[in-house]
């Protein structure tokens, strides 16, 4: 019991945690239990009053709540309920005797951290406790992780856009990009990439190492093909008209396949989530573009720039995990890859540029 209290210390010290509980008994172990555990520790006799108290928490949000069912004025289920429609994605475990299976489906509906019973087995509520902080710890990390991504991205399109400005257009992309049309079998040996001004020079905090001969999941022959596609991706970018955007979109189309396919292997790899997410937001970002955005030719330039580099990046980190088989400084592409896909985004975000006061750039 104390072996796990204290990991649950660990991951509970800064969180805020609301409990609606009308048993008495069951708010003393509560009390003695979690008291000096949690940053904020609030039990409620109801869940009317815990709805109350989540509804005013405003420069302090509850991170985790933990309900019975069973209440007057308003059971567990309704609070869970209207909880929702405020907030879709906080932790709550619910605690009943309840057996009817219609009410627990209800419960489930609407994605309940832990559903258990309520029982004299205190192991049984610290051991779901436990699993359901570390998935908080975890997503705070790396919400935390995107959020520097971002303001980096921000910094980064205006220094590039103010860059381009200031160049002829033609003259800043055109030796660049013929180069590597002409010579993609040296994609991830050219000098001066701007994958390399993307890369963020400080080891990502906390990540565990990775085991590089569990990682070559999708079959050598498998990778091989995928480099070549990437590498005909690049080659379509770099040839199409890019001011005939109907091509243009086809070649784009191509390329999200591409990275469709990156992220199908990291999700199976399971340890690169930031990367994996900011992929898939990158992918429904481009598939929702205007025309009338694409017809901008200062930004659409500098998009295609920067989306030549991140496929040599793909190519890059497939040479570092499944080829040479290295562990050192694999997260690179975790955080590296992320940024660049927030880069080609804030290109046509409206405040590109715009830097706020709580923007902290703690990776250097």
């Amino acid at each position: 019991m104390q072996s796990i209290l204290q990991m649950i210390k660990e991951d509970a010290r800064n969180l805020h945690l609301l409990i609606a509980e009308d048993d008495p008994l069951m708010q003393d172990f509560y009390r003695q239990t979690f008291d000096g555990v949690f940053r904020i520790l609030s039990i409620k006799n109801n869940a009317q009053e815990a709805y109350k108290y989540f509804n005013e928490q405003k420069s302090k949000p509850v991170d985790l709540l933990i309900t019975g069912h069973h209440m007057p004025f308003m059971n567990g289920w309704e609070l869970t309920e209207q909880i929702r429609h405020k907030d879709a994605g906080l932790p709550i475990i619910v605690i009943t005797e309840a057996e009817d299976c219609s009410l627990l489906k209800n419960f489930m509906v609407y994605g309940i951290a832990a559903l258990l019973p309520k029982s004299d087995d205190a192991m049984i509520i610290m051991q779901a406790l436990q699993r359901t902080l570390h998935n908080i710890t975890e997503r705070k990390l790396l919400e935390f992780y995107v959020n520097q991504l971002e303001a980096m991205a921000r910094e980064n399109v205006a220094r590039k856009s103010e860059a381009l400005k200031q160049k002829n257009t033609q003259e800043f992309r055109t030796p660049k990009l013929t180069k590597t049309a002409e010579q993609k079998s040296e994609t991830s040996k050219k000098e001066n990439s701007l994958v390399d001004k993307y890369m963020i020079r400080g080891s990502v905090k906390d990540m565990e190492n990775v085991d590089v001969d569990e990682l070559d999941i999708i079959g050598h022959e498998r990778i091989e093909i995928f480099r070549d596609d990437i590498s005909n991706y690049e080659s379509s970018l770099c040839t199409v008209d890019h001011k005939n955007i109907p091509a243009l979109r086809l070649v784009l189309h191509d390329v999200l396949d591409g990275i469709r396919e990156l992220v199908r292997a990291i999700n199976v790899m399971g340890v690169f989530p930031i990367a994996a997410s900011a992929a898939t937001n990158l992918i429904s970002f481009v598939e929702n573009l205007e025309n009338s955005q694409l017809e901008d030719d200062d930004k659409r330039e500098l998009f295609i720039d920067i989306l030549v580099s991140m496929l040599a990046d793909f190519d890059k980190w497939i040479d570092l995990v499944f080829i040479s088989k290295s562990t050192q400084n694999i997260h690179y592409f975790d955080a590296s890859f992320a940024n660049t896909c927030l880069e080609l985004e804030m290109i046509f975000s409206t405040n590109a540029g715009a830097k706020s006061d709580e923007d902290t750039l703690e990776f250097f």
